[in-house]
């Protein structure tokens, strides 16, 4: 049975008729807790969804801990860096700048490539003599009007890859 710790009769010392430093209000609301936990547990589904929720946090902080190390890795880089050259670390913000817009515009540009990929291969023949709208491998919007399919695409917020079918294809 799952006890909440320092709280109940178990966490009494020997020989005390009541709880240290533990209010009447807290050991009623800790009873209150202890109810609760049992409940959830002898109820099958809920105990599966405490069981996700208590998996979930623990990758969460398996997540973190491995931030944290990758964190660590790059300051001591940094660190390395900075006394092999002889440059202060704010000296090196522009350069990550920089580093960081390349990295983004070359994730973009192979999301592109994905598009057309999935465009060269994919069946578009029920879209024959119209323009589409391609995110990823799917058809976003399509339409007869280029003006039209832009404004659709331009609500939704993304940025797709449009394509006009027929049989001599253009991008």
């Amino acid at each position: 049975m799952l006890k909440i710790s320092g709280h109940g009769p178990d966490s009494r010392p020997a020989g005390s008729g009541r709880s240290i430093g533990m209010s009447r209000r807290n050991r009623q609301s800790s009873g209150r807790i202890q109810k609760l936990v049992d409940s959830l547990l002898k109820n099958k589904e809920s105990r599966c969804i405490l069981q996700d929720i208590v998996s979930m946090r623990s990758e969460s902080l398996s997540l973190i801990k491995r931030q944290h190390n990758l964190e660590s890795r790059a300051i001591g880089y940094e660190l390395q860096l900075c006394q092999r050259f002889d440059v202060k670390p704010f000296d090196l913000i522009p350069i990550f700048i920089e580093m960081s817009v390349r990295t983004k515009k070359s994730l973009e540009s192979s999301r592109v490539s994905k598009e057309y990929e999935f465009f060269i291969n994919a069946d578009f023949s029920q879209y024959l003599g119209q323009w589409v709208a391609i995110l990823g491998n799917d058809v976003v919007a399509h339409s007869s009007s280029l003006e039209e399919i832009i404004k659709t695409v331009d609500e939704l917020g993304v940025k797709p890859l449009y394509a006009y079918v027929d049989d001599k294809v253009r991008i």
